[in-house]
């Protein structure tokens, strides 16, 4: 059985992130659509808002208990007991350095650590200095694991399978080729066995 490299996206695809988020705010008194009325993961466009007003909303969640406690989405723990190992994982994510230590404290008590590598590439901050699709390059990763379109598109033009999770941000738009279409953990698991004596 071949042994992949796969890159895995936290926010929305590890962890939920959006309804947490909308919940918090809320109880602050910041008014902001829910989750299934949210139609873009870019927040300014999704809550009508400047860019900078979303970065403030989004690291007055960053900086919360709420946001520090939370766990795994439906799946994921025993996706990642089955799949890690045999295969490795590199968290790939849009999350600013500042949470690095919430992020691995996250994968190590509630998904058993075993990630190869952690990078947290600050585009919550519009601090775009690499992107996702270069970052997987530069790992040689075999797959890549997505909730948001832009970035699925980036990854796949490079050669890079992808499975896009299923969110109200991406339901509806057009794949391309090399995009699988997934809507849990289960199904992520089914795929990546049924790869794993062949070529993604």
């Amino acid at each position: 059985m071949r042994s992949f490299e796969i890159g895995v996206d936290v926010d929305e695809t590890v962890v939920p992130f959006v309804k947490p988020a909308v919940e918090f705010l809320r109880g602050i008194g910041i008014h902001v659509p829910s989750y299934e009325e949210t139609p873009d993961f870019n927040l300014a466009v999704a809550w009508k808002c400047p860019g900078e007003e979303a970065i403030k909303r989004v690291n007055l969640f960053l900086r919360s208990d709420e946001f520090a406690s939370l766990t795994p989405l439906p799946g994921a723990k025993d996706a990642f007991s089955r799949l890690f190992p045999p295969h490795n994982y590199h968290t790939i994510t849009s999350r600013p350095d500042g949470v690095e230590p919430i992020t691995r404290k996250f994968f190590d008590e509630h998904l058993g650590g075993r990630y190869k590598s952690i990078h947290h590439l600050g585009n919550y901050e519009h601090k775009r200095n690499t992107t996702k699709a270069e970052v997987a390059n530069r790992l040689g990763l075999d797959l890549f694991i997505e909730d948001t379109y832009p970035e699925a598109i980036a990854i796949a033009k490079t050669g890079i399978p992808v499975l896009l999770m299923n969110r109200p941000w991406n339901v509806g738009r057009e794949i391309s080729d090399g995009i699988t279409r997934v809507n849990d953990w289960d199904e992520i698991v089914r795929y990546i066995e049924s790869q794993a004596n062949g070529n993604l």
